[in-house]
């Protein structure tokens, strides 16, 4: 039994239901963090501590993205049971590389673009980060459709480590992707780190990260301390890229560093809690602004639906503006405004907002059948939304220009695919090539779509 419980959460540990404990344990991080020491780093009163009210409506709206997952499997959702399918390409090298040398490409132009409008390398040299991200704020980078590229590049990175793991290239063709999709994800951190772009960043490690175990746990060397060591390292790196965008914004001091690390993490929970307690209130709320940042933030949309001027909807500056005096007026540290997803959507919604996540929900049960089904729009767009459930702490992600555009280039490599990609029948595939886990792969995938499903 225990083994199995074992294998269970193995196999399934990148899931909308793994991805949400884990977001889960670091809100219970937050909520049993020493309040003499969190004001002590972040100067502000500690609301959200052992706060009952915070704990139920945060385990509420988990529990309904929960729900939502489970509920998918009646809408058709259900993970696939047996081996993925087998594919094949004339040229796997080539196949894979096309897209990922592109995205560099067209990555490697934005910034350039962005360096015509910006001294970034003197700024970031001189650790005057804050001022390319108030240029950023403000709409000064700028570069029309360019800004497509690091989305772009962030969806092919993602598609060409799924299907590389699933063509089992080999050999020196390994080695010269290794080597390319190193250098792709090194261009996009970079870009990133260029703009001072944390949200940009944040998707691009998480989601890969996600990629990586998913296919890892698929292999029969799967070890649990392997997988530990794994997570561990791969937070230190996160955590790393995190305090090295604090350093270019000239952040030197340990103790600055660690105020940062808290301000963009944890503490937007004592904003939620705050929204919860009514000492906070935004000066946009219960309008819908909250709820999808695409909506908001899209021109085209607006000047087709007008729901700017339906709703008194704020350019997104002038929202992003507003944040900073709700957070001051309820005597909290302006320097940190997010609310963490689950308060914005209160802000929004009140305590109907587990609802807004049990839809949440059944849509990342959805894309996790897809995932798990190898569907290039799976492959493209479930990391995005586990990116999304990690970053819970911050602002609400899920509905942004970032998916959008991530979509639009699922739809060129499902082309992409269709043309140049070719899967055996089901009835000609070879039994599970993964692994000696092939015994268990089954029940426990179709035990868990069962029962979580």
């Amino acid at each position: 039994m225990i083994g199995y419980l074992k294998r269970l959460s193995i196999h399934h540990l990148v899931s909308p239901f793994g991805l949400a404990v884990l977001s889960y344990l670091v809100f219970l991080f937050a909520w049993l963090f020493p309040p003499g020491l969190y004001t002590d780093y972040v100067h502000e009163p500690d609301l959200m501590y052992l706060d009952p009210e915070t704990l139920l409506f945060y385990t509420a709206c988990v529990a309904a993205f929960l729900f939502g997952a489970r509920f998918s499997r009646f809408l058709g959702a259900s993970v696939p049971r047996g081996p993925e399918p087998q594919i094949s390409a004339r040229n796997p090298l080539l196949y894979l590389l096309t897209p990922l040398v592109t995205g560099m490409l067209l990555c490697t132009i934005a910034l350039i673009l962005v360096g015509q409008k910006i001294n970034f390398v003197a700024l970031l040299a001189t650790q005057q980060g804050d001022a390319i991200k108030l240029a950023r704020e403000v709409g000064q980078l700028q570069a029309g459709r360019w800004e497509r590229a690091i989305p772009a590049l962030t969806g092919v990175l993602w598609w060409s480590y799924f299907r590389a793991s699933q063509l089992k290239i080999d050999g020196t063709a390994k080695t010269i992707f290794r080597l390319v999709f190193l250098l792709g994800l090194g261009v996009g951190i970079a870009t990133c780190m260029s703009t001072v772009d944390r949200p940009t960043l944040m998707p691009i490690i998480l989601g890969t990260l996600v990629v990586y175990l998913f296919r890892k746990t698929r292999l029969s060397s799967v070890r649990v301390l392997k997988l530990a060591l794994t997570g561990v390292l791969s937070m230190a790196g996160i955590i790393g890229a995190f305090l090295f965008v604090s350093f270019l914004r000239g952040a030197v001091i340990i103790r600055v560093l660690v105020t940062g690390l808290l301000g963009y993490s944890i503490v937007s929970y004592n904003r939620m809690a705050a929204l919860l307690a009514g000492t906070m209130h935004y000066a946009y709320q219960g309008r819908g602004v909250y709820l999808s940042r695409y909506l908001q933030q899209d021109q085209v949309i607006n000047n087709f639906f007008h729901l700017a001027d339906r709703f008194g909807w704020p350019d997104a500056l002038g929202l992003w503006q507003t944040e900073f005096s709700s957070t001051m007026a309820a005597g909290l540290n302006p320097a940190y405004i997010w609310a963490g997803t689950f308060g914005y959507i209160y802000s929004d919604l009140g305590w109907w907002a587990p609802l807004y996540l049990g839809v949440i929900g059944v849509i990342a049960g959805f894309l996790w059948s897809q995932f798990n089904a190898c569907n290039t729009f799976g492959i493209v767009l479930y990391p995005w939304m586990g990116f999304s459930v990690l970053a819970w702490f911050g602002p609400n992600f899920v509905f942004s220009n970032d998916l959008v555009r991530l979509l639009e280039f699922a739809m060129v490599l499902y082309i992409y695919d269709r043309k140049f990609l070719r899967q055996e029948s089901r009835a000609n595939r070879m039994p599970a090539a993964t692994d000696h886990m092939g015994s268990f792969i089954e029940p426990v995938t179709s035990g868990f779509a069962e029962g979580m499903f």
